[in-house]
């Protein structure tokens, strides 16, 4: 076994061997010596409460949340680019409403103002 570190996202560099102490207990209670209490179950001297099928239902469901997310991810670039390109076509669409707009004003100011004047 090594004990690693990482040096940056997705790079780990080994630096040596990791080192393990054998020490052998005469008794269980000597455990807390050792390994904190609160990660010791009761049976070994902590306090630590696990129930193996709650811990499997949890897993479960982070696992499935785990799928949604990657699937989510997967999908998000094209989900950004098709918003990209329905902003960029409202954006023409409006730009063509406008332009229609202006056009039909300045068709209708001409007249407008040739009724004032003969008045």
């Amino acid at each position: 076994m090594f004990e690693a570190v990482a040096e940056a996202p997705g790079s780990v560099k080994v630096l040596h061997p990791a080192s393990f102490k054998k020490v052998f207990l005469k008794e269980i209670s000597e455990l807390s010596n050792y390994i904190d209490r609160s990660q010791l179950m009761p049976s070994l001297g902590g306090y630590l409460v696990y129930c193996h099928r709650s811990w499997v239902a949890f897993i479960k469901e982070v696992d499935e949340f785990v799928q949604d997310f990657l699937s989510v991810v997967q999908r998000l670039p094209s989900c950004i680019s098709t918003l990209q390109a329905l902003s960029r076509l409202a954006a023409a669409l409006h730009l063509q409403r406008a332009a229609a707009l202006l056009l039909h004003q300045r068709s209708h100011v001409p007249a407008a103002q040739e009724g004032a004047g003969s008045g």
